[in-house]
């Protein structure tokens, strides 16, 4: 806090001394520009009286310190003191000379970037449509704040270094009351008079504290053994995904070995089922999934939990539904009659599913089905799941068949995407969720409504 207040009053100074100086600067240079605007509307006025008399003559013959320039009613130079006329540009455009034709009087001033000079220019309007126009250049800003760099950065030293004494004594005696405070009793604290309000304060927060540490500590047991002695497992992620609290049946069904409060939750588990629920509650929508594993199958339950309208973490259930899935698990509706029509005709199948193995293969053992199928590919098999081609192109792999020789089905854009990447053909079948517009994107080669009409076109 010293620093900080040492810092303070030097900036000030130094903010001071930089405010002043750039608005006593700004005022000067108005002050100036002003005084050469007059002095250049005298001369062009006197200017424009010899031209009355004298003509072309008279500005052939004046010696002036600025440059005159007379100019047509049409912008073309007349006569230029400085520069060929017949050289020149035409001058219609210029603000200065627009302004006279218009007006009778015009001023303009223009900074050149090469010279670091500002030119100022007044221009009157004469009776026979002409205009005769003086120019005057002067340092610009920049430059003349060049020029006075030594003196103004020894100005800046020595400010900053009076500011740096005086600050540092000031900083240390503002600040010896406070460091000498004892926080532990505050009753007992001298200081100043501005402080006894806090002093007070820290005395009944620290009361507060005390009685609402036991309490948590309490509750804290009370909510560990009740979750420990779950079946279900249960997650507690907040806004930035790091794990705040789980129980030990959430470690075992998803096959962690262990978790560290602070952790981020997806190293619990990868699977994109997983992580998809997980950024769904925390983006204030509620979302299950089911989840396979080598352990079984689990149904994850997120939870949004919200703190002023906006999310500030979610809740994840996680219940074991291995066995409910086993008897759930059934074909489709014409996938038995496709299955034996593949078989007769000597077709080798693969069954490449996100769902377990032994899961698929105990339906198929129910329905006498498991001849017809060559290979299941299940969750437990590969370690990047769908529209990774990983699965698939193991089972062409043991099929010994090359991917553009194959024939992949399926009913989500993940199957369509895992097609795609293995190189694969591939035909789209309506049976689940997703459109057949989805599909678009992929090119397949069929879209079938049901199994029953992907049999007629594989013609079984």
């Amino acid at each position: 806090m010293t620093r900080k207040i040492f810092r303070t009053s030097l900036l000030v100074g130094l903010a001071a001394l930089a405010l002043s100086a750039g608005l006593f600067s700004w005022a000067l240079v108005r002050h100036f520009t002003a005084k050469v605007y007059e002095e250049l509307m005298v001369e062009v006025r006197l200017a424009a009286q010899g031209v009355r008399l004298g003509g072309r003559d008279y500005l052939e013959a004046v010696s002036s310190p600025a440059r005159l320039t007379w100019i047509g009613g049409d912008g073309t130079v007349l006569f230029d003191t400085a520069a060929q006329a017949e050289g020149m540009d035409n001058h219609l455009d210029r603000p200065e000379i627009r302004d006279a034709l218009s007006r009778g009087l015009g001023r303009d001033s223009r900074l050149s970037d090469t010279l670091s000079e500002r030119t100022l220019y007044a221009a009157l309007a004469l009776e026979d449509g002409t205009v005769l126009r003086v120019a005057s250049r002067q340092k610009s800003a920049a430059a003349l704040l060049a020029a006075l760099a030594p003196e103004a950065a020894l100005i800046v030293a020595v400010t900053a270094l009076l500011s740096a004494l005086l600050a540092g004594p000031l900083a240390r005696r503002i600040i010896r009351p406070i460091l000498e405070l004892d926080l532990s009793r505050p009753d007992q604290c001298r200081c100043y008079e501005e402080l006894a309000p806090l002093l007070c304060r820290l005395r009944s927060q620290q009361e507060t504290i005390r009685a609402q540490t036991d309490e948590l500590r309490q509750r804290r047991e009370e909510f560990t053994a009740i979750t420990e002695n779950m079946s279900e497992g249960f997650l507690l992620i907040d806004r930035r995904m790091d794990l705040l609290s789980c129980n030990a049946s959430a470690l075992r069904l998803l096959g962690a070995p262990e978790a560290a409060p602070g952790e981020s939750v997806l190293r619990l588990s990868r699977a994109e089922s997983f992580c998809r629920v997980v950024e769904d509650a925390l983006s204030g929508r509620h979302s299950e999934a089911l989840l396979e594993g080598e352990g079984g199958c689990c149904q994850l339950l997120a939870s949004p939990v919200s703190h002023q309208g906006r999310p500030a973490g979610a809740v994840v259930a996680i219940l074991d539904v291995t066995e409910r899935q086993r008897r759930e698990t059934v074909l489709l509706p014409g996938g038995e009659e496709l299955l034996r029509g593949l078989h007769a005709r000597g077709t080798r199948t693969a069954i490449v599913s996100t769902k377990r193995g032994d899961t698929i293969e105990i339906v198929l053992n129910r329905l006498g089905l498991a001849e017809t199928v060559d290979l299941v590919v299940g969750s437990a098999d590969v370690t990047r799941h769908k529209p990774d081609p990983e699965g698939l192109l193991l089972a062409l792999n043991q099929l010994e068949v090359k991917p553009e020789h194959a024939l992949f089905c399926g009913d989500t854009v993940m199957d369509a995407g895992a097609a795609q990447n293995a190189g694969t053909h591939f035909a789209a079948v309506l049976g689940g969720t997703t459109p057949a517009e989805a599909f678009a994107r992929f090119h397949p080669d069929h879209i079938s409504p049901d199994l029953w009409d992907l049999a007629r076109w594989l013609e079984l």
